[in-house]
């Protein structure tokens, strides 16, 4: 081959490699995301949620419903996380002291989670425990509204 081919089928592969790259972030960018956050069924009483009914039915804030995948999530996140911080306001600082964690924010929701267990009735009251726990419930669900 001579260089002046070489050149050209060179500058032509990388022409396609950057289209291609350029398509996909295209793609990735503007593509409609899987709406998991859309609720197609309402209201949720299933399984997941006993225990935790007390907590639930002091807000509409919490209510819930099904995803398209089948998966429990709250109607309104946003509102749901506020009332969390609220509703849960004792169980949260519980398990930032026991967890020497920062603030709670959505974006450190589920290392609270994780640590929601570490909350026990040796140093704790009762509903203290018992919000704790139910952050840790509250992660599973606010989860399933993620786009995929």
């Amino acid at each position: 081959m001579n260089l002046m081919k070489k050149k050209y089928l060179i500058g032509t592969v990388l022409s396609a490699l950057v289209l291609c790259i350029i398509g996909i972030f295209i793609y990735t960018q503007y593509s409609k995301p899987a709406d998991a956050s859309e609720v197609v069924h309402q209201p949720y009483t299933g399984h997941q949620i006993e225990g935790y009914e007390d907590i639930l039915n002091r807000s509409s804030n919490f209510d819930m419903g099904l995803n398209k995948y089948g998966e429990p999530i709250f109607v309104d996140r946003d509102n749901a996380y506020k009332q969390l911080l609220v509703t849960c306001k004792e169980g949260i600082e519980a398990i930032q002291e026991k967890g020497d964690l920062p603030e709670i924010s959505k974006h450190n929701l589920g290392t609270y989670s994780s640590a929601s267990m570490d909350v026990t009735d040796e140093i704790y009251n009762q509903e203290t425990v018992h919000q704790a726990a139910f952050v840790g419930i509250f992660y599973d669900f606010y989860c399933h509204g993620d786009d995929r």
